[in-house]
Formats: structure tokens, sequence, C-alpha cells
């Protein structure tokens, strides 16, 4: 059995929450941001997965950057420390998996220039153990 998809076990859970929908309404992606999108918004990577469990088939453990972009730093702020709290919380079956654990490792704050207007950028790393239902 493959391993489950990390991005769409938190795309799913940043879409379905009230505060991270206040912050950016659906402006939640998985992979790579649109073109002419615009902030605030949150994209949602995968890092690196390996198993977790011999055999290999049941338990994998993800690695998920969460990047939360926006013209003005407070309001990136504000959205990474929501999908935190909703990443911290994401347990049990979900649509695509079923989640042992997921848990927020760290968060790099990021003035990113390459934009015009600059973009800050609050990444939060996370690691999700979980097996496809």
């Amino acid at each position: 059995m493959s391993a489950p998809d990390g991005v769409a076990i938190v795309v799913n859970a940043l879409l379905a929450d009230a505060a991270v929908k206040a912050l950016v309404g659906a402006k939640v992606f998985g992979g790579k941001v649109p073109p002419n999108a615009v902030p605030p918004l949150i994209v949602v990577r995968g890092i690196a997965r390996r198993p977790a469990t011999q055999p290999t088939t049941q338990w994998w453990e993800t690695a998920i950057a969460i990047d939360s972009q926006a013209e003005d730093p407070s309001v990136s702020f504000q959205t990474a420390c929501a999908a935190e709290d909703v990443v911290n919380g994401i347990r049990g079956a979900t649509p695509t998996a079923v989640v042992q654990a997921a848990t927020v490792t760290g968060t790099s704050i990021i003035e990113d220039g390459a934009f015009t207007p600059t973009r800050y950028r609050s990444v939060a790393t996370a690691e999700i153990t979980a097996r496809r239902p």
C-alpha cells in the first residue's frame, strides 16, 4: 500500500477550519501557488516521507511545510498560528487517511522581497504519521 498524501490531509483540514477561512478564504493550495493568486494565502508542500513501521505498507511519516503568505507581517503570523492550531489537532479518520499524530515542529519567519509588494511568510514545518484507511 502506498503512503497517504500528507499534503491533502493538511489542505483538507485547513479548508475546513473557520479561523483559517476567515483569514485566507479558500486560498489554501497544495504544492504550489497558482498564477495570479493574491495573498493572504497558504501553500502546503510535502518535504519528505518515510515508512514509520515494518512492513512499510502501514504507517508513514511525512514532513510538511505550511507557508502562510501575506503583505502584512501580522496577518502572516496570525494565519500561521491558526494553521498550527489546525495541524496540531488533526487526529483519527480523515477523508484520505487515518492520522495517528500531527505535530508542528517549528516555524520560520521570512521577509520575501522577490515579490512586489514584499510578502511576509511564516513557514511552519510539521510531522504527520498516517496510513491509508
